[in-house]
């Protein structure tokens, strides 16, 4: 009798440990969340500190402003994506990437768009960056020495939106690029198939169509600088880019 009494209370015993084992398991987990959600909500992830890289036309003070964070929020309750669509927002942004930096940082690196060339629109000039979108949109040139798109009607002037789906105005800015963006002011984009560029000493370059167009463009700048009387010229033709002729007055 007494063996058998022995050998019923060895299952109650092992049970009695394997409750008590997950029993403080589970005080255990509690704690933790608990110690994790405390520490979490503290000041000390409070954030501090908006650290912003990549501006140029742009303040940091605008970018953080633009972003809709602020200090003092929770670094784990920030909404970096939230911030980012904020930021894309900005006609002057292409693009933004936002990281968390523990314990209270957040580092937001832009991209801005480059200011290209400017388009009439009525009274107004449209800067355009490389792809045709508009960045702002201006009463004066007065801020910009670039090359002036002529010949094309926008189809919008809405800053952040491309101004036109001409297939040659990307073409064209594409080539405009800084090795020769000083030495030309003007660009006529009304014919694609007949472009006509003109120096900033109105001399005519004429272009035929937009193949091999910054080539014809270096060419040009070439030209003109090996010339003995630059300003006898008439115009250039570079519709062939292999047998460029000069007209002279």
């Amino acid at each position: 009798m007494g063996k058998a009494r022995t050998g019923a209370r060895r299952p109650r015993k092992a049970a009695l440990r394997v409750f008590l084992t997950l029993f403080k398991a589970i005080l255990i987990a509690v704690f933790v969340v608990y110690a994790l959600y405390y520490f979490s909500q503290s000041s000390f992830f409070a954030l501090q500190k908006i650290e912003v890289r990549g501006q140029q036309h742009l303040t940091p003070g605008e970018v953080t402003g633009q972003s809709g964070l602020s200090d003092g929020v929770n670094i784990f309750q920030v909404n970096l994506d939230q911030a980012r669509e904020r930021l894309l927002t900005d006609p002057w942004i292409a693009g933004a990437v936002l990281r968390r930096q523990l314990p209270n940082k957040v580092e937001i690196d832009i991209e801005e768009r480059q200011p290209s060339a400017l388009l009439i629109a009525g009274q107004d000039w449209l800067v355009l960056d490389r792809n045709g979108v508009c960045i702002d949109n201006l009463t004066s040139t007065r801020l910009y020495s670039l090359p002036i798109i002529t010949g094309l009607t926008p189809d919008t002037t809405e800053p952040g939106k491309q101004v036109s789906a001409n297939p040659a105005l990307p073409v064209v800015l594409a080539a405009l690029d800084l090795s020769v963006e000083d030495f030309f002011s003007e660009v006529d984009v009304a014919n694609p198939e007949s472009l006509i560029a003109y120096t900033r000493d109105g001399i005519p370059i004429y272009l035929g169509d937009s193949q091999n167009l910054h080539s014809k463009l270096l060419t040009a700048q070439s030209l003109m600088a090996n010339l003995d009387d630059p300003g006898s010229v008439a115009y250039i033709d570079l519709r062939s880019v292999q047998t460029p002729a000069v007209e002279y007055k």
